[in-house]
Protein backbone atom coordinates (compact mmCIF):
# COMPACT_ATOMS: atom_id res chain seq x y z
CA UNK A 1 0.00 0.00 0.00
CA UNK A 2 2.78 2.90 1.10
CA UNK A 3 4.29 1.99 -2.06
CA UNK A 4 1.26 3.63 -4.29
CA UNK A 5 -1.30 4.54 -1.25
CA UNK A 6 0.99 5.98 1.57
CA UNK A 7 -0.67 6.34 4.79
CA UNK A 8 0.77 9.84 6.72
CA UNK A 9 3.51 9.80 9.39
CA UNK A 10 2.17 12.09 11.90
CA UNK A 11 -0.71 13.76 13.85
CA UNK A 12 -0.16 17.07 12.36
CA UNK A 13 -1.88 15.74 8.96
CA UNK A 14 -5.25 16.31 10.73
CA UNK A 15 -7.27 15.82 7.25
CA UNK A 16 -5.83 11.93 7.33
CA UNK A 17 -5.27 11.50 10.93
CA UNK A 18 -8.23 11.46 14.04
CA UNK A 19 -7.08 10.86 17.41
CA UNK A 20 -10.02 10.51 20.01
CA UNK A 21 -9.89 8.78 23.45
CA UNK A 22 -6.44 7.25 23.18
CA UNK A 23 -7.26 5.38 19.67
CA UNK A 24 -5.92 7.01 16.06
CA UNK A 25 -7.43 6.31 12.78
CA UNK A 26 -5.15 6.87 9.60
CA UNK A 27 -6.43 7.07 6.08
CA UNK A 28 -4.22 6.95 2.75
CA UNK A 29 -3.93 9.81 0.90
CA UNK A 30 -4.91 9.92 -2.61
CA UNK A 31 -3.15 9.05 -6.27
CA UNK A 32 -1.25 12.23 -7.23
CA UNK A 33 -3.21 14.09 -10.31
CA UNK A 34 -0.90 12.94 -12.52
CA UNK A 35 -2.69 9.55 -12.44
CA UNK A 36 -5.90 11.36 -13.34
CA UNK A 37 -4.52 12.08 -16.29
CA UNK A 38 -3.85 8.60 -17.16
CA UNK A 39 -6.88 8.35 -16.69
CA UNK A 40 -8.36 10.24 -18.68
CA UNK A 41 -6.16 9.31 -21.62
CA UNK A 42 -7.22 5.67 -21.11
CA UNK A 43 -10.87 6.69 -21.44
CA UNK A 44 -9.86 8.45 -24.39
CA UNK A 45 -8.17 5.01 -26.03
CA UNK A 46 -10.57 3.52 -24.92
CA UNK A 47 -13.86 5.60 -26.52
CA UNK A 48 -11.65 5.90 -29.65
CA UNK A 49 -11.40 2.51 -29.89
CA UNK A 50 -14.89 1.25 -28.66
CA UNK A 51 -16.08 4.41 -31.79
CA UNK A 52 -13.84 2.34 -33.99
CA UNK A 53 -15.70 -1.52 -33.45
CA UNK A 54 -18.88 -0.34 -33.23
CA UNK A 55 -19.96 -1.06 -36.68
CA UNK A 56 -18.39 -4.22 -37.55
CA UNK A 57 -19.32 -5.67 -33.95
CA UNK A 58 -23.14 -4.52 -34.64
CA UNK A 59 -22.18 -6.53 -38.08
CA UNK A 60 -21.17 -10.09 -36.21
CA UNK A 61 -23.97 -9.82 -33.88
CA UNK A 62 -26.14 -9.45 -37.29
CA UNK A 63 -24.87 -12.77 -38.72
CA UNK A 64 -26.50 -14.41 -35.57
CA UNK A 65 -23.78 -17.03 -35.11
CA UNK A 66 -23.29 -18.05 -31.65
CA UNK A 67 -19.71 -17.99 -31.95
CA UNK A 68 -19.37 -14.18 -34.00
CA UNK A 69 -21.88 -13.28 -30.96
CA UNK A 70 -19.69 -14.68 -28.07
CA UNK A 71 -16.72 -13.07 -29.27
CA UNK A 72 -18.13 -9.31 -29.53
CA UNK A 73 -20.03 -10.13 -25.79
CA UNK A 74 -16.39 -11.35 -24.67
CA UNK A 75 -15.21 -8.11 -26.06
CA UNK A 76 -17.54 -6.09 -24.18
CA UNK A 77 -17.28 -7.95 -20.92
CA UNK A 78 -13.25 -7.38 -21.42
CA UNK A 79 -13.68 -3.70 -22.17
CA UNK A 80 -16.04 -3.27 -19.29
CA UNK A 81 -14.19 -5.01 -16.56
CA UNK A 82 -11.23 -3.84 -17.32
CA UNK A 83 -12.35 0.00 -18.10
CA UNK A 84 -14.48 -0.65 -14.66
CA UNK A 85 -11.37 -2.44 -12.68
CA UNK A 86 -8.59 0.61 -13.92
CA UNK A 87 -11.50 3.18 -12.63
CA UNK A 88 -11.71 1.87 -9.23
CA UNK A 89 -7.98 2.06 -8.47
CA UNK A 90 -8.75 5.82 -8.30
CA UNK A 91 -11.63 5.37 -5.53
CA UNK A 92 -9.86 2.54 -3.51
CA UNK A 93 -8.56 3.66 0.08
CA UNK A 94 -7.41 2.10 3.07
CA UNK A 95 -7.61 2.71 6.94
CA UNK A 96 -5.81 1.64 9.73
CA UNK A 97 -7.58 2.09 13.40
CA UNK A 98 -5.44 1.13 16.19
CA UNK A 99 -6.41 1.14 19.77
CA UNK A 100 -3.99 -0.25 22.56
CA UNK A 101 -3.50 -4.12 21.62
CA UNK A 102 -6.18 -4.13 18.99
CA UNK A 103 -5.31 -3.05 14.72
CA UNK A 104 -7.89 -2.83 12.58
CA UNK A 105 -7.22 -2.75 8.57
CA UNK A 106 -9.95 -1.59 6.14
CA UNK A 107 -10.13 -1.64 2.70
CA UNK A 108 -12.60 0.79 1.08
CA UNK A 109 -14.04 0.67 -2.30
CA UNK A 110 -15.92 3.88 -3.92
CA UNK A 111 -16.43 4.90 -0.10
CA UNK A 112 -18.15 1.41 0.82
CA UNK A 113 -15.79 -0.99 3.18
CA UNK A 114 -15.36 -3.84 1.36
CA UNK A 115 -12.49 -5.88 3.92
CA UNK A 116 -12.11 -5.11 7.26
CA UNK A 117 -9.29 -7.20 9.26
CA UNK A 118 -8.86 -7.00 12.49
CA UNK A 119 -5.67 -8.55 13.97
CA UNK A 120 -5.11 -9.15 18.16
CA UNK A 121 -2.15 -7.74 18.68
CA UNK A 122 0.56 -9.26 21.16
CA UNK A 123 1.29 -5.99 22.88
CA UNK A 124 0.74 -2.76 21.67
CA UNK A 125 4.23 -2.09 20.48
CA UNK A 126 4.06 -5.36 18.17
CA UNK A 127 4.77 -3.97 15.18
CA UNK A 128 8.07 -4.50 13.92
CA UNK A 129 9.61 -3.15 10.51
CA UNK A 130 12.17 -5.71 8.33
CA UNK A 131 14.12 -4.58 5.16
CA UNK A 132 12.77 -6.99 2.09
CA UNK A 133 15.36 -7.29 -0.93
CA UNK A 134 14.08 -10.06 -3.32
CA UNK A 135 17.63 -10.31 -5.17
CA UNK A 136 20.97 -10.18 -4.44
CA UNK A 137 22.72 -6.54 -4.92
CA UNK A 138 25.46 -7.47 -7.25
CA UNK A 139 25.86 -3.65 -7.93
CA UNK A 140 26.54 -2.90 -4.38
CA UNK A 141 28.85 -6.09 -4.02
CA UNK A 142 30.90 -5.48 -6.99
CA UNK A 143 31.21 -1.47 -5.80
CA UNK A 144 31.83 0.61 -8.81
CA UNK A 145 31.08 3.77 -8.68
CA UNK A 146 29.82 3.98 -12.29
CA UNK A 147 26.70 1.23 -10.94
CA UNK A 148 26.09 3.21 -7.68
CA UNK A 149 22.51 3.96 -9.51
CA UNK A 150 21.61 0.59 -10.44
CA UNK A 151 21.78 -0.91 -6.45
CA UNK A 152 18.83 -2.88 -5.58
CA UNK A 153 17.94 -1.04 -2.53
CA UNK A 154 14.59 -2.70 -2.17
CA UNK A 155 11.89 -1.60 0.17
CA UNK A 156 10.45 -1.80 3.70
CA UNK A 157 7.61 -4.10 5.45
CA UNK A 158 5.70 -3.05 8.15
CA UNK A 159 4.26 -6.30 10.31
CA UNK A 160 1.89 -6.89 13.11
CA UNK A 161 2.79 -9.46 15.66
CA UNK A 162 -0.61 -11.13 16.34
CA UNK A 163 -1.67 -12.53 19.63
CA UNK A 164 -0.43 -15.99 18.65
CA UNK A 165 3.47 -14.26 17.21
CA UNK A 166 2.40 -14.43 14.02
CA UNK A 167 3.52 -11.58 11.90
CA UNK A 168 0.81 -10.04 9.63
CA UNK A 169 1.92 -7.74 6.37
CA UNK A 170 0.05 -4.51 6.83
CA UNK A 171 2.09 -1.96 5.04
CA UNK A 172 5.25 -1.43 3.06
CA UNK A 173 7.12 1.48 1.85
CA UNK A 174 10.36 2.60 -0.53
CA UNK A 175 11.43 5.21 2.41
CA UNK A 176 12.81 3.45 5.24
CA UNK A 177 12.13 7.12 7.26
CA UNK A 178 8.24 7.17 6.37
CA UNK A 179 7.47 3.32 7.19
CA UNK A 180 9.60 4.20 10.50
CA UNK A 181 7.54 7.19 11.46
CA UNK A 182 4.36 5.44 10.71
CA UNK A 183 5.60 2.66 12.81
CA UNK A 184 6.16 4.93 15.80
CA UNK A 185 2.87 6.42 15.49
CA UNK A 186 1.31 3.38 15.70
CA UNK A 187 3.12 2.13 18.33
CA UNK A 188 2.02 5.22 20.07
CA UNK A 189 -1.40 4.46 20.80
Amino acid sequence: MGLLYPFPIDEKETSHVKVSDNQITLSTYGLPYIFWGYLAGYYILVGGLSIAIWDPAKKLLATHDPINSAIVYGLWITVLGATLGFTSLFFLYFKFIKKGNQLIKKTYLFGLPVISKTIDLKDSDSIIIEHFQGTPNVAAIQNIPEMKSHQNKGYYELFAVNSKSKKILIDRHSQKREIRLLCELLKKY
